[in-house]
């Protein structure tokens, strides 16, 4: 399920900065896409994991080594044929479950405990006079006198529960849908791969008083929104980007931090800023100072390193040219052959002439496993007729990488 325009889930990014949406709509669909990486697609499947252990109200241990594929849109479904018609495939490793069971049991205790009914992946909308402003809230308990709407993060970097704009949200939509009977209000926050001094799981109370002021916080958020998009067209964008755009921490997760003038104004003069403080009162320079001043950027300054290259890596595929710079093609790992169904595949390796018995034993005990990892147990003189029959390498993603001047 897709989010809308000014879903809750984007709401800490305008909320902060009103232009950020009317600025991401001018520039290429293409180039500022969701880059659907290896943690982002982990994180689709904990969440189908979640729903599907809640729906069916059994363990996540049961889907362990289930196989999911990721759509050309982002989404996540079960699958037992691996075709290509999946952007990504992800297995349900040991990991996954023990992150997962954090969310479930205490998704199934909580339930009790309110005597709440649970929901999954529902849509709420905090604003609805709108219908730009839907979201989907992971999970949901709903009783006659409590509402407490919980967000499962399978990410390292810590979420803070207090003041999360996005959570607020959702529990408006649902304390709206409900006509403001409950009483009792809560959001929780679930992320079991991030240390945090709270623990993984953080709940906040949310008195009536509290919702109604980020009510009229949120409502006049969405105007600027609106008033932003309205006047984007009047002014050029040096003087539109002064007057809607701001930079801040919300920018690591914008999708166009990499062409932001004001991001990119933002990270030069905190640098300069700090790199001015490091002559001592005396007048000696502070070399430790120094270094630390850039490098306690690291992170704001890779982020947007990192947002640049992917937004030039999308527009040379679309054909523009980049001065000094070219695409070339990364290598890719060998994986098995898409047009054999998953769940056929143990069958049909155990059933071909390509292994000892010795080690079919050993592809049993040992049972999912790599291409190259079976391979290796493959006689050697047979490996290339079995890496025709079973692998295939699929073509590697197009980087950014400097010219080499002949």
């Amino acid at each position: 399920m897709k989010h809308s325009k000014c879903s809750p889930s984007r709401a800490y990014q305008f909320i902060a900065c009103p232009g950020s949406l009317a600025f991401l709509d001018s520039l290429p669909d293409r180039r500022v896409e969701g880059s659907g990486g290896p943690a982002a697609n982990k994180g689709t499947v904990a969440h189908l994991v979640l729903q599907t252990s809640l729906e069916d109200a059994r363990n996540p241990a049961n889907l362990l080594d289930r196989y999911a594929g990721i759509l050309a849109d982002g989404a996540a479904e079960w699958i037992a044929d691996c075709t290509e018609s999946y952007a990504k495939i992800i297995r349900v490793d040991s990991e996954m479950v023990k992150a997962v069971c954090v969310a479930y049991d205490y998704v199934m205790h909580r339930a009790k405990e309110l005597e709440a009914k649970i929901e999954t992946e529902t849509r709420t909308n905090p604003t609805p006079n709108r219908i730009d402003t839907e979201g989907i809230v992971d999970v949901s308990f709903v009783g006659k006198e409590v509402i407490e709407t919980l967000d499962y993060k399978n990410g390292y970097v810590p979420v803070e529960a207090k003041n999360n704009s996005q959570l607020l949200a959702y529990l408006l939509g649902k304390v709206i849908e409900a006509k403001w009977e409950p009483k009792v209000f809560f959001t929780t926050i679930v992320q079991p791969n991030s240390f945090h001094r709270e623990g993984p799981i953080r709940r906040i109370e949310i008195s009536k008083e509290e919702l109604q002021t980020f009510e009229d916080l949120y409502i006049q958020a969405l105007d600027n929104v609106d008033s932003a998009r309205e006047e984007k067209e009047l002014y050029n964008l040096e003087t539109w980007s002064k007057l809607w755009l701001t930079a801040g921490d919300h920018c690591f997760w914008c999708r166009a931090q990499g062409v932001c003038p004001v991001r990119t104004e933002e990270t030069l003069r905190q640098i300069r800023l700090d790199f001015d403080s490091t002559v001592t009162e005396e007048g000696a320079f502070d070399d430790v100072a120094a270094a630390l001043a850039v490098y306690k950027h690291a992170d704001a300054i890779k982020s947007h390193l990192d947002a640049a290259k992917y937004y030039l890596e999308k527009a040379m595929i679309d054909g523009a040219e980049v001065e000094g710079y070219c695409l070339k093609e990364s290598n890719a790992n060998r994986v098995w052959r898409p047009t054999i169904p998953r769940h056929k595949l143990l069958s049909e390796l155990l059933a071909s002439n390509y292994f000892s018995e010795r080690s079919r034993e050993k592809i049993k005990a040992n049972w999912p496993m790599t291409g190259a990892q079976v391979e290796k147990l493959v006689y050697p003189s047979s490996r290339a007729f079995f890496s025709g029959d079973f692998l295939y390498k699929p073509a590697g993603s197009m980087k950014l990488v400097k010219k080499v001047e002949d």
